[in-house]
């Protein structure tokens, strides 16, 4: 395990939001154990859990071992909260609630106090090397969010390959720089709703277009290894045939991302420049990316 971690990780950038803080896309069925916790006899939203129609989940380092849930400025949302050993595949205690406005009436305040506490992030939970913090957020036909924390002496990358999602071989991430640009535009490089900015991108770059029934051949290769989706069966005509990332591919995005201004300058070049060129790109920067986690 330790020889993966050493050859792979180093590999590989760590994943970055816009303004640089790090995670990373993951299937929660890659985490050992996790689809338990989600069991119908244990998760409260059990239900709801249609909404979360990609079910992935983003991963964070906690500052300190700590973990800290909170709401933040979604008043009406409810959010559930666990701490989770993925060593020994148990919670360590049942799903907690957090939340500000009454779910039957959200006009009024709830009247629990220590869901009110939890919600505003007053309560923090320190991490073992074994553990995660979760995060649920739920809000009525809008959103199903999931993010798990993991300390920064955890064993999280020992039992999780976040660079090789469930479902996936080696063979699978043997990409061209143009393919590569197609999937981390849909995965990490634009938010879900930003339609007209991942096409500009898509043109921008030359790997494109992105529009329903595209004949981009890099959006195909991607469907081929079952990282982008047609949605030859949506509900909305509007949409079916419109290329979208699914799980598995947002999860191998982990293994090609980098930090946005290096997205938008160096690497758009090279995909102008050679789109049809195997991506090798974090090759000559071994050493350099070796530095960061020493």
């Amino acid at each position: 395990m330790m020889k993966w971690y050493d050859e792979i990780i180093r590999k590989a950038p760590p994943p970055y939001y816009r303004n640089e803080n790090k995670y990373d896309h993951l299937q929660y069925k890659d985490i050992p154990g996790l689809t338990n916790l989600f069991d119908k006899s244990k998760f409260p939203l059990y239900d709801q859990m249609s909404m979360w129609k990609r079910g992935t989940v983003k991963a964070h380092e906690a500052d300190n071992n700590t973990y800290t849930p909170k709401i933040s400025g979604r008043k009406n949302a409810m959010m559930l909260v666990n701490i989770y050993n993925f060593v020994k595949e148990q919670p360590r205690f049942p799903w907690q609630q957090g939340s500000l406005r009454n779910p039957s009436n959200p006009d009024t305040q709830t009247p629990d106090t220590n869901a009110i506490s939890l919600a505003r992030g007053d309560k923090s939970f320190t991490l073992t090397e074994d553990e995660i913090g979760i995060t649920v957020i739920y809000e009525y036909n809008k959103l199903f969010l999931v993010n798990i924390y993991y300390g920064e002496n955890s064993k999280f990358n020992m039992y999780v390959n976040r660079l090789q999602t469930t479902g996936t071989g080696d063979m699978d991430y043997d990409l061209t720089n143009g393919e590569v640009a197609a999937l981390l535009i849909m995965a990490q490089m634009t938010n879900p709703k930003e339609y007209k900015e991942r096409q500009r991108l898509f043109l921008d770059m030359r790997i494109g277009p992105l529009t329903r029934n595209t004949e981009s051949k890099y959006i195909k290769t991607l469907v081929d290894k079952g990282f982008v989706d047609m949605n030859e069966y949506h509900n909305s005509p509007s949409m079916r045939g419109y290329p979208k990332v699914t799980a598995k591919g947002k999860a191998a995005s982990n293994r090609f991302e980098m930090k946005h201004r290096k997205f938008h300058s160096e690497f758009r070049d090279i995909v102008k420049d050679k789109p049809d060129e195997e991506f090798t790109m974090f090759e000559n920067e071994d050493s350099q990316l070796g530095e960061e986690y020493q």
